[in-house]
């Protein structure tokens, strides 16, 4: 049977239960990490934490400054698509004029599992 392995919004939902139960950021990561293994800082649960006594549950990223808009999937795989030659769609991130190169390492693994392309 395979490790229980948490997801990000599971350990989110954890530390907003502890938060509720009266725990400090400390103790709510120690009680995360014997139950699911190495998985949160306390700095992390810190910040949430600090979220959380503002009075925002939201339990999703806010946006970051700098952070690319959003990442094209569907001009990349048309990119691979369209020509024959590319073989994985690094190569077509390769081209010069390509406008997605700054959001390239974000996403190469989400097109990778949705095209089934493969990286070299």
């Amino acid at each position: 049977m395979a490790a229980f392995v948490p997801s990000e919004d599971h350990i989110r939902h954890c530390m907003l239960f502890h938060f509720h139960a009266g725990l400090n950021a400390a103790a709510a990561t120690r009680k995360i990490c014997d139950t699911c293994g190495e998985v949160l800082e306390v700095n992390k649960c810190q910040s949430w934490y600090r979220k959380f006594a503002a009075g925002d549950y939201d339990l999703n990223d806010m946006p970051r400054s700098g952070r690319p808009v959003q990442f094209d999937e569907d001009a990349l795989k048309s990119l691979v698509e369209a020509d024959p030659r590319y073989r994985n769609y690094r190569e077509a991130y390769n081209q010069p004029g390509q406008p997605y190169k700054d959001t390239y390492i974000k996403s190469a693994k989400s097109v990778d599992k949705v095209f089934g392309l493969h990286m070299n």
